[in-house]
């Protein structure tokens, strides 16, 4: 079970305030004759209730003032995996299609009609969910590489982003230095993991 610990327990000692809601009483007037006053008990709930939920909004405040927190803790994880940054290519050749059979050899309602990003994206998605244990990170590039998404052990995020990757077209040209150079960059700051 996690265990809170609090930076300022001293807040704890304000907690009778949330007692000053009941404290104060409401006014009362003079009235000759009580049977001219009818009972209204939607007003004497909705009293009980502004007061119970003053009392809890002070009790929470002094809690936040308190300052929570979960004290760091050391997980240790054994795994066998790999590590895999994931470059995604998003020039426009990735819009051609996939396969393009010599001419004459096949009719034309045959040929393949998915493009090469979106058979990537099945591809890489089919080898993300086969690798339980890895690590992944995904990089775009064309003319620039930007990092989409770090070295994370998170499928949902990385499959996620495949998905991303095969939608929209591409770009005009294509720089893979930049595209390699940012991919091992990114395990530069990476702890060894052995």
């Amino acid at each position: 079970m996690t265990e809170f610990n609090w930076a300022h327990p001293v807040f704890f000692y304000f907690l009778p305030l949330a007692l000053l809601p009941w404290l104060f009483l409401n006014t009362t007037k003079t009235v000759v004759w009580q049977g001219f006053i009818p009972r209204d008990s939607l007003s004497l709930i909705l009293s009980w209730l502004s007061k119970l939920s003053a009392s809890v909004a002070i009790i929470f405040l002094l809690l936040a003032l308190a300052n929570p927190y979960i004290p760091e803790q050391v997980v240790e994880r054994t795994r066998q995996g790999a590590e895999f940054v994931i470059l995604l290519d998003r020039s426009r050749s990735m819009d051609d299609q996939f396969a393009r059979p010599p001419w004459n050899t096949l009719r034309r309602d045959t040929v393949i009609s998915r493009s090469k990003r979106e058979v990537s994206r099945d591809y890489l998605a089919e080898f993300v969910r086969r690798r339980p244990d890895d690590r992944f990170g995904y990089v775009f590039f064309s003319t620039k590489s930007t990092e989409i998404l770090k070295l994370t052990y998170n499928k949902e995020a990385v499959l996620a982003t495949i998905n991303a990757g095969g939608l929209g077209k591409g770009l005009s040209q294509t720089d893979i230095f930049k595209a390699l150079s940012l991919a091992v960059n990114m395990y530069k700051d990476e702890p060894y993991r052995g």
